[in-house]
């Protein structure tokens, strides 16, 4: 019987050909925003403040490119500039920690369960409510005839700022779920504590750490960090699910 993650690097390789064909396709825009940002966070003040604008564009197209500016969501009727505010959430002081590719070691290769109370998932969580409470007090104005409504902070467009930036999450999308569900995986779906804990927990049972660090997944000189791994595996396993039905 095959192991969870056993067939890993066959199920990278399907949801990264498009990547290896053309240089310029969408599932590129993860590479180059979480690339960017990895390096943005290093500046000082002053650099920053020089590439606000710019930074602001890179999460912003990305979150285009990854499917956030359909009609249905909130952040198409807002432009770029929307983002310098949350890019500063995601800078605070506080949240530090979360950007290390190392973050998630202890809690992977510790042979105790991770709990719900443990401080780093908690710091996550704290971060994601910060990132919906700006979400959701934006004003939107869709058109001259419809009153003006709150935006809305679905977990899809959360992780994705998350996974896109510091990648502390994968992203909790339509394919998603359905990936965890085909590997038997119940009760992890969602983006809530007990969720992500669920998931953790599993991914430190299957020893996925250990496997990446004795052979690191890597595209255009990105080594992709462990949550971005998690977040491709099961959208793959999902999507060929979906598409094969």
């Amino acid at each position: 019987m095959n192991e969870l993650f056993d067939d890993l690097y066959e199920v990278a390789e399907q949801c990264l050909s498009p990547i290896a064909k053309d240089k310029a396709n969408r599932e590129r825009s993860w590479d180059e925003c979480y690339t960017f940002f990895q390096q943005y966070r290093t500046l000082n003040r002053e650099q920053r403040n020089n590439q606000r604008e710019l930074a602001c564009l890179h999460l912003g197209f990305f979150l285009a490119s990854w499917g956030m500016f359909r009609g249905s969501g909130s952040l198409i009727h807002k432009d770029y500039t929307i983002y310098g505010d949350l890019i500063d959430i995601l800078l605070r002081q506080e949240y530090e920690a979360l950007w290390l590719p190392d973050f998630f070691k202890d809690l992977l290769k510790n042979e105790n369960h991770v709990l719900e109370d443990n401080e780093k998932v908690i710091l996550i969580f704290k971060l994601k409510e910060q990132v919906q409470d700006y979400i959701n007090g934006l004003r939107i104005i869709k058109n001259h005839k419809l009153p003006e409504e709150n935006a809305r902070a679905t977990d899809t467009i959360i992780t994705k700022i998350l996974m896109g930036t510091l990648c502390c999450t994968p992203a909790y999308d339509q394919y998603f779920p359905v990936g965890l569900t085909v590997c038997g995986i119940n009760r992890c779906g969602s983006f809530t504590i007990r969720s992500f804990v669920n998931l953790l927990n599993i991914c430190r049972e299957n020893k996925l750490w250990t496997q990446l660090k004795q052979r690191p997944i890597e595209r255009h000189k990105v080594v992709y960090p462990v949550m971005r791994v998690v977040d491709l595996y099961f959208w793959t396993k999902g999507f060929n699910a979906m598409n094969n039905n």
